[in-house]
């Protein structure tokens, strides 16, 4: 293309050669090595920028009618939609993509929960719809998906399913640590709400933390224990109240 077309492309004026020889805008010699007589070329200008150029071709000279160069420009509309719509859904298979292998890979468990509440507008339960690798790891379940979760703990703490609603029922994210006793473990949980205020749908980001509980709750009773030692006197006052301590502990029968 010379500069000429290239100006009259960004002007968003077609490209009309009815005969290489004959215009001067072409050079009619090096067409004819490419075995071209006669073209329309119709650009396309977006937001002030030259995006797309169809051009239709003809090996002989050919008078373009009205009718024709109308259809070209229609096409070339067309064409550029289903373009951008076929880019924008490569674009969305890409970031799916990206998405899913980020999902599947993180060591933090990530669940999407639907929240369902009663008749009484309160939060009755919550059923899983998708579920990273890590959930599993963490929980034990395989298969959760489309499961709620009393169907899978039906002694799981009410107050974890009430968060969940307060997060549909107020936008507002949440951060807390939990203990699932069904599961016998610490989970420190993020909540969110996903869409807009019809939503009840809710990621839960969490993280295994039961080691560092435990190893808290160790130190909290190793204190404990060594405060109310100090206040003894007497091998027998110290025995006793050691054991007492131990047995409350960890829920023993006996210490000796």
């Amino acid at each position: 293309m010379t500069l000429e077309m290239i100006q009259m492309c960004r002007r968003r004026e077609a490209i009309i050669i009815r005969d290489v020889f004959a215009d001067p805008k072409t050079d009619g010699e090096q067409y004819a090595t490419l075995n071209i007589g006669s073209f329309v070329g119709m650009p396309l200008v977006r937001d002030g920028e030259w995006r797309f150029l169809l051009v239709v071709y003809r090996s002989d000279p050919h008078d373009w009618s009205e009718d024709e160069i109308a259809l070209v420009r229609e096409l070339t509309s067309h064409i550029w939609t289903r373009l951008e719509r076929a880019r924008a859904e490569v674009a969305l298979r890409l970031n799916e993509e990206k998405y899913r292998a980020v999902f599947e890979s993180l060591d933090e468990g990530v669940s999407l929960l639907e929240v369902l509440f009663d008749d009484d507008g309160r939060a009755a339960d919550y059923r899983f719809v998708e579920n990273n690798p890590a959930v599993e790891q963490m929980t034990g379940v395989g298969n959760s998906t489309g499961k709620t979760v009393l169907e899978l703990f039906p002694e799981m703490d009410r107050q974890l399913i009430e968060t969940a609603g307060e997060v549909v029922r107020s936008g507002r994210s949440v951060r807390f640590q939990h203990a699932v006793s069904a599961l016998g473990r610490w989970f420190d949980v993020h909540e969110a709400r996903v869409g807009g205020d019809d939503s009840r749908t809710v990621v839960a980001v969490f993280a295994d933390i039961t080691e560092r509980k435990q190893q808290e709750q160790r130190q909290e009773f190793l204190l404990k224990l060594s405060d109310a030692l100090r206040a003894e006197t007497g091998v027998e006052a110290v025995g006793k109240r050691a054991t007492q301590l131990i047995a409350n502990q960890l829920g023993a029968d006996r210490v000796y």
